[in-house]
């Protein structure tokens, strides 16, 4: 059963793959092009790594339904649904990202993953703060790629510095998985950084969302906002992960 959960959700993430890649083939925009690639291959690498079990496959499939889950809810929630006529690829993805994260939950997902015995993983997932430095890994890749649509997007009137930053702001989520993936503790201190630029894209978004008229631009500013809470709790639970040893640091200096 474990092992039809996880063709499941890799057949879902290689649907999306190729979604993006015709996607990024028939962009208006050189950015909107950027951006649809790099989701491909994000949906690429996730369906690879649950395919070959690598220990990292199930944050990124988790972090990736999480994601699709918000963009969808988002696209309800400001009233999308009701005003186009309900395309299939839109249903596809409205079922799809939420059954991706209800395939990857739970001990039995864990057990085929993290706690599988793997000479590249380093840590020790059967202590309480690695199983939230798990959720912090997932809920930064789920705030990166709303932060690379922020700085990508045409449709908005933001400087090219702020574009820069949330742009900067997505690669480094995007350094702090992989050296936590590699077992580097600074890992941690990249992913505290990079929520607190998450906060600051989400007070300048605040204003554009709620004071725009532009359908497509409070769509991307209202994403935005919702990469705030996945950020915060990312950033807080990678300090609360290494709050104790940089405490130590501190006390022996």
């Amino acid at each position: 059963m474990v092992k039809l959960r996880r063709y499941v959700a890799a057949g879902f993430l290689l649907f999306m793959a190729v979604l993006w890649g015709v996607g990024a083939t028939r962009a208006g925009s050189k950015l909107d092009a950027f951006c649809a690639a790099i989701f491909a291959l994000g949906d690429l690498i996730a369906a690879t790594a649950l395919l070959r079990r690598w220990f990292w496959g199930r944050w990124v499939g988790l972090g990736i339904g999480l994601v699709g889950t918000l963009n969808i809810a988002v696209w309800l929630a400001l009233g999308y649904g009701s005003s186009v006529a309900l395309h299939p690829l839109l249903v596809a993805q409205g079922i799809g990202f939420p059954s991706l994260i209800a395939l990857l939950l739970g001990e039995a997902m864990r057990r085929e993953f993290e706690l599988r015995r793997s000479r590249f993983n380093h840590w020790d997932f059967t202590k309480p703060n690695m199983h939230l430095l798990s959720w912090s890994v997932v809920l930064n890749i789920a705030t990166a790629p709303m932060l690379l649509c922020y700085g990508c997007s045409p449709a908005l009137p933001i400087s090219n510095a702020v574009r820069c930053v949330a742009i900067a702001a997505a690669a480094a989520l995007a350094v702090a998985v992989v050296l936590v993936i590699l077992c580097r503790s600074i890992g941690l201190f990249v992913m505290t950084a990079a929520g607190v630029a998450t906060v600051a894209l989400g007070v300048h978004a605040l204003p554009l969302a709620l004071h725009s008229h532009d359908a497509s631009q409070t769509f991307v500013t209202t994403l935005t906002l919702a990469a705030f809470p996945p950020g915060i709790l990312a950033a807080a639970g990678s300090i609360i992960v290494f709050a104790r040893p940089i405490a130590r640091f501190v006390r022996a200096r």
